[in-house]
């Protein structure tokens, strides 16, 4: 049986469930996340230090985006308040896009950290 390796990343350092959500593939990172058979880094970060929650939400990628947030609310992962490397975080990264209802989820259900660039 082949082992997948779900670590190794392409040149902008992403890996393959941050370009899943990049893409907006809903359905496939909800495969990954919930295949019992892999281990998935949901907080995995680019060399921006973007995790997938980001990079979903800047893109637009909604259903992705809300998927991530779900997560992120349930167990403290997800990556919602991880800064990148312009330390800025999902809510300063929603906010400059456009992003209301990743908005409205964030200041809903999450209680953002102390920001550089508030």
């Amino acid at each position: 049986r082949a082992k997948v390796n779900l670590d190794v990343r392409n040149r902008f350092g992403n890996t393959p469930f941050h370009v899943a959500c990049v893409s907006g593939h809903e359905d496939l990172a909800r495969f990954l996340v919930n295949s019992q058979q892999l281990n998935v880094d949901i907080e995995a970060e680019n060399k921006n230090k973007n995790t997938p929650l980001h990079s979903a939400s800047r893109r637009g990628h909604d259903g992705v985006a809300n998927f991530l947030l779900e997560l992120d609310q349930g167990n403290g992962d997800g990556g919602g308040n991880a800064f990148n490397s312009n330390g800025n975080t999902l809510l300063h990264i929603a906010c400059r896009h456009g992003k209301r209802h990743v908005i409205d989820r964030m200041l809903k259900n999450h209680q953002e950290k102390g920001d550089v660039n508030a």
